[in-house]
């Protein structure tokens, strides 16, 4: 569909990042956990921003990316809805960027609960709420004007489809660990 895809991936530096003190050590830059999944094959045209805190925009090449790229509207996917998928939002939103969130493209994991978060989103940032399917729906009606941002990111058909199994995976995953930090 002419859609770029950019990941924005956690790579944070040891002993530096204020991230670590609160979550441990995760995603270190240089790690294959500071690259996007594999699932998601991310290719030669995909564009990969090392991000080391939870906003994509936040000290990363993310705008002057997506501004060379002509883009003005995201389709955010990921998880934490309450911790990175949120501060991408702050930021894009205080940038002037348009937002786009497939809720069952999202997944609460460690705060919050996931309808907190997406009303959250919608109302301060204005950001519009809407399932995978509208997103597939319209990049087959040719809409190639939407980005995609976040935490793990695609938008290609097969792309969606496989970040919505991993979620349902982690959901599954979290339920079966409730309880746990």
């Amino acid at each position: 569909a002419g859609v770029p895809v950019v990941f924005a991936c956690d790579a944070h530096l040891p002993g530096t990042d204020l991230e670590l003190a609160l979550w441990g050590e995760h995603s270190m830059r240089g790690t294959p956990d500071s690259r996007p999944l594999d699932a998601f094959e991310a290719g030669e045209g995909d564009y990969i921003i090392p991000k080391r805190r939870y906003d994509a925009f936040f000290g990363t090449d993310l705008d002057i990316t997506l501004r060379e790229l002509g883009r003005d509207t995201l389709v955010v996917v990921g998880f934490d809805t309450n911790i990175c998928v949120l501060h991408t939002l702050a930021g894009a939103y205080f940038l002037g960027y348009r937002t786009v969130v497939p809720a069952d493209a999202t997944a609460t994991l460690l705060i919050g609960t996931q309808e907190g978060g997406l009303e959250y989103f919608s109302r301060c940032y204005d950001t519009r709420v809407v399932t995978t399917d509208d997103v597939l729906a319209a990049l087959a009606r040719g809409e190639d004007h939407v980005l995609v941002d976040g935490t793990w990111v695609a938008l290609d058909g097969e792309r969606v489809e496989r970040l919505r199994a991993l979620l349902a995976e982690a959901a599954v995953l979290t339920d079966s660990d409730a309880g746990s930090p």
